[in-house]
């Protein structure tokens, strides 16, 4: 037991255990496309350069095809990778470069967690 204490780092923050990248918090309205269900509105809840966690007005499901439109961006194209009733995860299909995700970061107002 205490070995698998030990490889738990209980002193890191919650929301960087087991991840490849900062989280960015925010609250921005975005609009959703998945096949089958078309276009839909969101909300992006957090941000990071590999994925987002979003809350999504339709129902969608685990490996779904997803795209992003965060204001002027570019789409953003990915997969579902989680869903938990309207809060969904999406795994980009290409990491965001650094200078995106910067603007992305300053222009929301952002909090990194």
């Amino acid at each position: 037991m205490l070995n698998l204490l030990k490889s738990w780092n209980t002193f890191a923050p919650p929301a960087r255990r087991g991840r490849r990248e900062e989280r960015h918090l925010t609250a921005a309205t975005v609009t959703l496309s998945c096949p089958d269900i078309g276009m839909f509105d969101g909300v992006l809840i957090d941000l990071s350069a590999h994925g987002a966690r979003l809350s999504a007005s339709a129902p969608v499901w685990v490996d779904a095809p997803i795209l992003l439109e965060i204001e002027t961006m570019p789409l953003l194209s990915g997969r579902i990778i989680w869903v938990d009733g309207h809060e969904l995860g999406m795994c980009f299909d290409q990491r965001l470069h650094t200078a995106v995700l910067d603007h992305l970061v300053a222009r929301s107002g952002v909090r990194r967690v």
